[in-house]
């Protein structure tokens, strides 16, 4: 993710693809403005969850309540997530990792 112009191998089972840096990735998909596109910041559902979960229910265009969206911000804690992950796995974690894929949860 750190990575400029980062690439992988083709093999048999998986094709060539450039991935590029974290940075090149989100320039990629954020450069041109559209109205189906709502960008979350990580570091806002932290600082602001009520705020944000809202702002994405509107964007997706979904009745919210107080409690709907207060259930949907405990429901994706990084809490929740990492027990879900240490009872079930995590389909994207690389089978090479030595460590969890939800590892720390916090900003920056």
């Amino acid at each position: 993710m750190a990575a400029t112009n980062a690439e992988t191998e083709g093999t048999d089972k998986a094709v060539y693809e450039v991935h590029g840096s974290w940075s090149q990735h989100v320039w990629s998909w954020t450069r041109s403005p559209h109205h189906a596109l709502h960008v979350v910041r990580y570091e806002d559902m932290l600082a602001e969850p009520q705020k944000t979960f809202a702002a994405m229910a509107q964007h997706l265009r979904l009745a919210s309540t107080r409690r709907n969206l207060a259930r949907a911000i405990e429901r994706s804690s990084f809490a929740r997530l990492k027990a879900q992950e240490r009872e079930k796995g995590f389909r994207e974690r690389p089978p090479h990792a030595d460590q969890d894929f939800f590892r720390e949860g916090r900003a920056g």
